[in-house]
């Protein structure tokens, strides 16, 4: 065979992974496989693709290979190396785990690189980037093993993993914590010491960067007949089980959405909460007076399913909040037990069918032995003590992938120790009498040697020991016959591996796509093994008892361990239909010798839920189980369609990628399957994916789509299949009392969650009609953006940067003072609202923005001045101010006083001539200047974004005005000259609306110029030429004040802020040529002294380039004295299905003096230390809606405060104002969005009431809470690291409890400045009169009209 030598070179020589000369290879094309390795050695071979030719090689019989994979694969330059081309088939990869990091990417995404993989070559530690997808090769499998390289065909299943995940760890506190295992550990050391610090050490080595919550879980009981015995105060919270024994949950946060690089310093603020648990818990229950004695649960009765619903109330609303930066979730549940848990019926199935519809990854890692039983094993609870058959009593959870911890001193006794036997249960205690005297022992049974029986029985000495011992274990593992019961009810018993066959359902392989295959072709996972032979029962005989799977010359050497051991396959068969009870595949068998060891893959990167399975319903069940409801939507030709933009094949993709973000599945079955199917008959063909034909098959559940695509009738078809069976306690809605204590909280408090399961089953037709329209930009009334679409949010708030303070700070490593945050003078709020306006304008950068510059120099100009409000202050060019909306009636009837010829008719004759404009000029006149090209108002011009012409922005109007007509002109008087000129139609809002065409409003709002004949017609109003547009980003300001920003009570009604919605485009040319379309929500009005909200809603629009655009956004924003930060959608959790119910508010108590009464001094003393701190107000609508109008009451409007780095919200708490408490909802609460609202409270309560006996917090104060949404990537100057947070807190608590008198000394500053401030404001009053007088008669107006 000849050889060729080797080269290496680097990126910068050619993009490609080979470099071969056509000349030499001519028999190869672009897309071929190279296999590349030394002749000579034993190393791995390289598999490779031939990209392009476009790198030409000076000499002859040379190949080169880049360099980082020659590395990896041990090829060495300059040596000679054998190259071959392969058929792709033969090197066929069956399964590729790929691993993201700190990006989020959705199900749709994930279809999208699995369909670009399709046949390129891929090899370990690859690093793939796709239209800015960012991930690595971690592991490929073939024929059973793993391997180095291969290639992705159509069969090929890809599975995606993530190293930057949500991850709740919930550590089971039971009885058995405080218990010693087999080796003298205790179990809460075994959790601790041993699980979490091996857990945190491979996620540092694997560099790991999860988003954690650790909760400490348990059950208490008390001695308590009925709830009678239970004080009243405490009865509410209280629960009845199945045996009528009374009981509370309780969990305690150690950690809630932390991200570390390393974890392990951790583990003594672990330890700290662990040893101190049970005595937090009886001080909780020592608050009530003639509380009875608690007396914590077995891990069997504890709250396990109950827990697994706290984590996924939160997992199932990951499209509110959605964080770009990670992807997946996973919930780890420790419990010191084997695996057996006691539950309800009704609860087992809501959290199963939530697990599998919600695709949420799950781990159980138990701590006790392993038992000799399938596990996990729930008991029903109202079946306990019942003759019923194992199906009724029993339930083997296959939706729990689980594990069993080995301890470090269990592996070192095995290692000291001759046997390999484990132990697989617990010796129990020796029970002694209370008289102190030893029991009597029981009777031992005589057991016979069997192989002495068998001599003895046969009289034969020559016997085969081997033998004799199986059919022993066999006598003494079969199931024991059970005359009593029905051979139905034998099925699904766990102690007995020959009754755990089941019909398979599509639940059952919802995951089988993300695990691999062993070498009989079976679903595999790792961590299951068998120790020794198999036990062979009558059905098992056909199966091989022990398989290794033997090793290549492209197997990692790594990769030879224990994993080869894997258990052997039992019950799939090829049609999918029967399968193993025990098991997430269903595809191994259970048997007692199985071993279960750690499955530290799934611990550390997560595994995502696949976006394929292969399970499909038989023709019978789909007729008798199902039922149809089809619909078709014909897709009309678009002007713009072309070759390179297929719209019919956008839409259709687009509605496959859809039901991806919604956790269904694309049906997906080997090809060679799938022939040997179409050859049987068309009318029979079950319902698989068939792309031939353009029939795409999608399940959720039980539930089926089919879409079909006809590209000559122009219309996709879909049919939705939905199940006739529906699980009555799926609708359910179960109310969850529990005892919770949060981050930073002294103690329990009581709470409360909704547990239920959200149909799958949405308004599909509609949501696919508004897809349609929204690829065709279709502005269909009928097919609106709503609630309907689940769509996705994100909110963010724009910020005033502090990077002075925050860097003054960190210098200080965060030791000093926090209240060094300076009130924002005139100077600075105008700088904050021109960064606004340049904000404004990078928001509408794609509408080609340009502004017409005049010369300053010509006859009918000057430079501007400095411009007035009122009062007479002035601030520096280009401040905004006021956006004063005085009524048009009362404007004019005022400028009728000032030039009584202006009737609102324009004369026919030329442009006035270039005078001096006063307040007296008509409106005309006014327009004519405006309209000037040299001297006129600032206009914006565009050739692509179909303006009307002498189109300007608010703000320029009116500092036009300020500069143009007369001197010392006020904003207001600008203002209402404007707004006079708006109702009189000489200048017209280019986007209407009901507030910017009553008035004039000033900001960033776009205004044009009425042509001259437009006025003639007599019409007040003229349409816009622009209203085919889609709206701009627009918003009103208010400007900079002087004085007192303290108290902002007064101003709340009259500033709170409206929302706007506009269509929104999203693209980007880096990622893709597409564009999309989102729904972008903002406050109408801008306030340098309060928080602006901006929210994205979308349902089409790709995560990635949304992505990209606000961090654009970010980065700009920074440049013009603001920062954007990522906030949490009702923080303060006032929406009780929407909140996390592991997160509560911390209460912070205000300690003021004796002297200040209980009135709106105590609100007032309260804005002015959180102005010291740095906060400032965030006004918001509570409901959480896509039109954030779905309700007008005062109520839905809260007042909250928001640091100005965006790591902390707060409200008030104590003044008299309406405070925010849980309660129970009632019908009036709620909204026609759908969601429930929680009541504001009602009652008064005093300051000295300072916390009930559910640990609630009633006194003066602050309630604080975490934005938990910031994260690493969002740091920057303005917004400090993570430590600002935890000492920002800690100081705002010691000078809230007065530390060092500091309150006390800040109140007496107060009431100094105050004093000082009220005579300031007399003179100023008096002046202010004076001056209004004075303007007053120089407008001839008669003295009794004002």
């Amino acid at each position: 065979m000849k050889t060729y030598k080797l080269w290496v070179h680097s990126s910068g020589f050619s993009e490609d992974d080979v470099v071969i000369d056509p000349k030499e290879f001519p028999n190869i094309e672009i897309g071929d496989i190279l296999e590349i390795y030394h002749p000579d050695e034993n190393n791995s071979h390289l598999l490779v693709q031939v990209k392009s030719f476009k790198t030409p090689l000076q000499q002859k019989d040379i190949i080169s290979v880049e360099q980082g994979i020659a590395g990896l694969f041990k090829l060495r330059a300059y040596k000679p190396v054998c190259v071959e081309k392969v058929d792709p088939k033969e090197v066929a990869l069956d399964l590729v785990e790929l691993v993201f990091k700190e990006q989020y990417i959705s199900r749709s995404d994930m279809w999208k690189l699995k369909t670009n993989l399709l046949k390129s070559s891929l090899h370990f530690h690859q690093n793939i980037t796709l239209q800015g997808i960012r991930t690595q090769v971690t592991d490929l499998w073939a024929d059973g093993m793993k391997v180095t390289c291969g290639v992705v065909s159509s069969d090929t299943r890809v599975a995606f993993r993530s190293s930057t995940a949500m991850v709740n760890i919930y550590i089971q506190m039971s009885s058995e914590m405080w218990e010693f295992d087999t080796c003298g550990d205790l179990y809460m050391e075994k959790a601790v010491n041993g699980f979490l610090t091996e857990l945190f050490q491979k996620w540092n080595e694997k560099n790991i960067f999860h988003e954690v919550t650790i909760v400490l879980f348990s059950r208490t009981y008390y001695e308590a007949e009925t709830l009678d015995d239970i004080p009243i105060a405490a009865r509410h919270r209280m629960h009845t089980d199945y045996a009528g024994k009374i009981y509370e949950d309780y969990y305690r946060v150690v950690a809630q959405n932390v991200r570390s690089d390393d974890w392990r310093p951790f583990l003594t603020t672990i330890k700290r909460v662990v040893q101190s648990y049970e005595r937090d818990i009886q001080h909780h229950i020592d608050k009530v007076s003639g509380m009875p004695k608690g007396v914590t649960s077995n891990s069997s009765q504890g709250n396990v399913l109950e827990a697994i619903n706290m984590a996924m109330n939160v997992f199932d609303n990951h499209y509110i909040n959605r964080n770009f930066d990670r992807t997946g979730q996973l919930v780890i549940l420790v419990t010191p037990g084997p695996g057996v848990f006691e539950a309800d019926r009704a609860l087992n199935d809501v959290t199963k069918q939530r697990m599998i519809d919600y695709g949420i990854g799950s781990d159980l890692v138990c701590l006790a032995e392993q038992p000799p039983h399938a596990v996990p094993l729930i008991v029903f609870q109202d079946a306990i003590g019942k003759d019923v058959s194992y199906t009724e009593k029993y339930s083997i959870v296959h939706w729990l992938n689980y594990s069993f911890y080995f301890s470090p001193s269990q592996k070192r006794m095995l290692a000291s120790s001759k046997s390999s036997f484990i132990p697989r249960m617990r010796v129990p205690e020796r029970l002694v009498p209370l008289d102190k005297n030893d029991p009597p022992s029981l009777p031992r049974i005589q057991t016979p040697h069997p192989v002495i029986d068998y001599q003895q029985r046969t009289g034969l000495m020559d016997v085969d020991e081997d033998e004799i011992y199986r059919e022993y274990d066999r006598k003494i593992f079969q199931t024991p016959e059970e005359p009593s019961k029905k051979p139905d009810q034998l099925v699904n018993n766990p102690f007995s591996p020959c009754t755990l066959k089941v019909k398979l359902t599509a639940d059952r392989r919802r995951w089988t796509h993300g695990f691999p295959h062993g070498p009989l072709g079976e679903v595999i996972q790792t961590h299951h093994k068998i120790a020794g032979s198999i036990y062979m029962t009558p059905e098992l005989e056909a199966v091989d008892a022990y398989i290794t799977p033997s090793s290549s010359g492209m197997s990692l050497d790594s990769f030879s361990d224990s994993e080869s051991n894997i258990l052997s396959p039992i019950v799939a068969d090829s049609r999918r239909r029967v399968g193993c009870a025990w098991g997430i595949t269903g595809e191994q068998a259970w048997s007692p010798f199985l071993e279960t060891g750690m499955d530290w893959k799934s611990l550390t990167t997560t595994a995502c839920f696949p976006v394929s399975t292969d399970f499909f319903p038989d023709n019978t069940s789909l007729q008798t189980e199902y039922f149809e409801s089809p619909y078709t939507m014909d897709i009309p030709v678009e002007e713009n369609e072309t070759q390179n933009r297929n719209i019919l094949w956008e839409i259709f993709r687009e509605l496959i990628s859809q039901r991806l973000i919604q956790d269904f599945q694309l049906v997906i079955i080997p090809e060679a399957e799938l022939n040997s199917l179409g050859q049987r008959g068309g009318s029979n063909l079950p319902l698989v994916t068939d792309q031939s034909k353009n029939e795409f098959i999608m399940s959720c559940g039980s539930t089926f789509h089919k879409l079909t695509l006809n590209e000559e009738l122009r219309n996709i078809t879909v049919v939705r299949y939905i199940s006739r069976n529906t699980d009555y306690n799926l609708k359910i809605k179960k109310s969850y009392e529990y005892s919770v204590y949060s981050m930073g909280m002294s103690g329990y408090r009581s709470a409360q969650t909704k547990v239920y399961h959200k149909s799958l089953e949405d308004d599909w037709n509609y949501r696919d009609n508004y897809i349609c329209r929204d690829c065709l930009q279709m502005g269909e009334e009928d097919f609106e953006f709503n609630e309907k679409l689940k769509f996705w949010s994100s909110r963010y708030l724009l910020l005033p940067a502090c990077s002075s303070s925050v860097k003054k700070l960190q210098e200080e490593d965060y030791s000093g003072l926090f209240d060094v945050f300076p009130p924002r003078d005139k100077i600075i709020q105008g700088q904050l609202i021109s960064g606004f306006f340049k904000f404004a304008e990078v928001l509408n950068k794609k509408r080609a923005l340009i502004k017409q510059k005049h010369p300053m120099d010509t006859p009918g100009s000057k430079q501007r001045k400095l411009s007035h409000v009122s009062g007479g202050s002035s601030t520096p060019t280009g401040t905004p101010h006021l956006p004063h909306t005085v009524s048009a009636p009362s404007l004019q009837a005022i400028l009728s006083n000032l030039n009584p010829r202006d009737d609102g008719t324009a004369s026919p004759q030329g442009p006035p001539q270039k005078e001096r404009l006063t307040k007296k000029s008509a409106l005309q006149e006014i327009a004519a200047h405006m309209r000037e090209e040299n001297a006129g108002v600032n206009m914006l011009s565009s050739d692509q974004t179909n303006l009307p012409p002498r189109t300007f922005i608010s703000h320029d109007g009116a500092e036009w005005v300020q500069d143009n007509i007369d001197t010392g002109l006020t904003l207001e008087d600008a203002t209402s000259i404007l707004s006079s000129m708006v109702h009189n139609s000489y200048i017209q809002p280019v986007f209407p609306t009901k507030e910017n065409t009553a008035a004039f409003l000033y900001g960033y709002y776009l205004y044009y110029i009425v042509q001259p004949d437009a006025t003639q017609t007599g019409k007040t109003k003229t349409p816009s030429p622009a209203a085919h547009v889609d709206p701009w980003f627009e918003a009103a300001c208010i400007p900079p004040q002087e004085g007192n920003q303290e108290d902002t009570s007064s101003n709340d009604q009259a500033r709170r802020p409206q929302y706007r919605h506009i269509e929104f485009e999203v693209g980007n040319s880096s990622l893709s040529k597409r564009s999309w379309r989102c729904q972008l929500g903002f406050h109408e009005f801008f306030d340098p002294n309060q928080a602006f909200e901006i929210e994205l809603q979308w349902v089409t629009s790709s995560p990635l380039a949304l992505n990209e655009t606000i961090l654009n956004w970010a980065r700009r924003v920074l440049q013009f004295g603001l920062h954007l930060v990522p906030v949490i959608i009702d923080p303060f959790g006032t929406q009780v299905d929407m909140s996390d119910p592991m997160k509560q508010t911390l209460f912070i108590p205000l300690k003021l003096p004796s002297w200040v009464s209980d009135d709106g001094g105590i609100r007032q003393i309260q804005n002015a230390i959180l102005l010291r701190f740095g906060f400032i107000p965030h006004q918001t609508i509570r409901c959480v809606s896509v039109t954030r109008r779905c309700s007008t009451k005062d109520s839905d409007f809260t007042s909250q405060y928001v640091h100005v780095t965006g790591h902390a919200f707060v409200t008030l708490a104590g003044s008299k104002q309406q405070t925010m408490t849980k309660s129970e909802p009632t019908d009036n609460g709620k909204c026609i969005c759908g969601h429930v609202h929680i009541e504001p409270d009602k009652s008064e309560k005093t300051p000295k009431e300072s916390q009930d006996s559910d640990g609630h917090d009633n006194g003066v104060g602050f309630h604080w809470i975490r934005n938990t949404i910031l994260s690493r990537r969002w740091r920057m100057q303005a917004t400090g690291d993570e430590r600002l947070h935890d000492a920002l807190l800690a100081d705002f608590v010691k000078f809230c409890v007065n530390d060092e008198s500091r309150l006390e000394n800040a109140i007496d500053q107060m009431v100094t400045d105050e004093s000082a401030e009220d005579e300031e404001e007399m003179v100023i009053i008096g002046a202010t009169e004076l001056q209004t007088l004075e303007e007053i008669d120089e407008m001839d107006i008669p003295i009794q009209d004002v």
